[in-house]
């Protein structure tokens, strides 16, 4: 982490818990420290040694709201290349009409997912205790051995394999709807 960003003591104890959470339910990993990445763009710097050495996707996330329904929310997950396009995606996959689709505000980052903006990770539906969230993983980043998320903070990155994405998923008590799509054919 770089010097000049010092992290908040909140960050660093939300970080420690997922990480103990996956431990507990034997999951794997490894977590590498970064200066803070806010984009896609950024990540990628901090994590390319990482991905052909373990045959891992970096996750870029969308997370949506529908403007016209209070709570329904929406969680895209996928290899950070991949291209969504939202009007045909939201229509066929979401049961939202691409007008309505919007992204979600801070707001709703820090009540459901209890993450700042940037720190959007499949791992945040830990927090989502009433499963508001309705998630959607591509497919193609499933087929990677390993994902790199964020770990609920965006100075660090965490590396588990990508099976084991879906077992958090399934670990958590709170049941969330799961859709797997292969977003890049959409």
């Amino acid at each position: 982490m770089a010097e000049t960003d010092p992290e908040d003591p909140l960050d660093t104890q939300k970080r420690e818990n997922i990480l103990s959470y996956l431990e507990s339910i034997n999951i794997q990993h490894t977590t590498f420290y970064h200066p803070k990445a806010d984009t896609i763009q950024q990540l990628l710097q901090y994590t390319t040694p990482y991905t052909k050495d373990n045959n891992a996707a970096v996750v870029k996330n969308l997370f949506f709201k529908d403007k016209k329904k209070e709570g329904v929310l929406f969680l895209i997950a996928a290899q950070h290349d991949t291209s969504v396009d939202l009007k045909f995606f939201s229509k066929e996959y979401m049961g939202v009409s691409p007008g309505n689709l919007r992204f979600a505000g801070e707001d709703d980052l820090k009540k459901v997912f209890n993450v700042s903006p940037g720190s959007v990770t499949p791992l945040a539906i830990y927090h989502d205790t009433e499963s508001t969230v309705r998630v959607i993983l591509d497919e193609r980043m499933l087929e990677f051995e390993h994902v790199i998320v964020h770990p609920l903070t965006n100075n660090a990155s965490t590396m588990i394999k990508s099976r084991d994405l879906l077992k958090f998923i399934d670990s958590l008590p709170h049941k969330h709807s799961v859709k797997i799509v292969r977003l890049s054919e959409v």
